[in-house]
C-alpha cells in the first residue's frame, strides 16, 4: 500500500513509523516504565542489590522521549528543518503527559542526519524520537524534577546518560552536579 509515496504496513502504520523498544522511549519522566514494574518494586530490587555490596547505575536519557510529535505532515520528518511552525502531536488524544503535554518542551525540527554537525545534532531529533528543549528553562526544571524524583524514589546510585553528545555540554555538565548534590 502507498500514501505520499511512503509504504504502508499491512497492519496499517507507515515503515518509517518504527523503531525498535530498547526503553530509551520515554513517555512519562514521572512514572516507571511497566516493563520494570513499579517504583516500589524497583527501589526494592535495588535495596537487595545494596545488601548484597552491589551499586545500581540506572540507564536514563534526558535528551529525549518516545515519538508523540513531529513535523509538517509527518512524512518530512526523517529530515531536519528549522521551521518549527509545522509541529503538531501525531494525535492529539496521545501526548506525552503533563508537564510535557506541551510543544514548547522539545525541538521538533525533523530527525538528524548530519550527526557531526552542530546544531543540528543538538535540535534534531534522535532517530526520530521527540527531541527535549534543555535551553528553555521550564524543560530544564521539569528534567531537573524527574530525575531527583527518580534518585528519591529508587535509591539508585548513579545515572548512565544515554544520547549525551545531543545534549547542550553546560546543561549537561549543571544537571550532572544537581544530581550529585541532591544525591549526597
Amino acid at each position: 500500500v502507498q500514501l505520499n509515496d511512503q509504504a504502508i504496513k499491512e497492519d496499517g502504520y507507515p515503515e518509517w513509523r518504527w523503531t525498535p523498544y530498547h526503553q530509551y522511549h520515554v513517555d512519562n519522566f514521572f512514572s516507571c516504565d511497566p516493563a520494570s514494574g513499579t517504583f516500589q518494586e524497583l527501589k526494592d530490587l535495588i535495596d537487595d542489590l545494596h545488601a548484597a555490596h552491589i551499586a545500581v547505575i540506572l540507564d536514563v536519557a534526558p535528551n529525549h522521549m518516545c515519538d508523540k510529535s513531529g513535523w509538517g505532515t509527518g512524512y518530512e520528518d526523517k529530515s531536519f528543518h528549522w521551521d518549527e511552525s509545522g509541529a503538531h502531536w501525531w494525535n492529539n488524544s496521545n501526548k506525552h503527559p503533563a508537564p510535557f503535554d506541551d510543544l514548547a518542551r522539545f525541538h521538533v525540527n525533523g530527525t538528524i542526519n548530519n550527526w557531526d554537525q552542530s546544531p543540528e545534532n543538538l535540535m534534531g531529533q534522535f532517530k526520530g524520537t521527540d527531541d527535549l528543549d534543555q535551553d528553555d528553562s521550564t524543560t530544564s526544571a521539569l528534567l531537573e524534577k524527574a530525575f531527583k524524583n527518580l534518585i528519591d524514589a529508587t535509591d539508585c546510585d548513579g545515572f548512565r546518560v544515554d544520547a549525551i553528545k545531543h545534549i547542550p555540554y553546560d546543561w549537561c555538565r549543571n544537571w550532572a552536579q544537581k544530581m550529585r548534590d541532591h544525591a549526597a
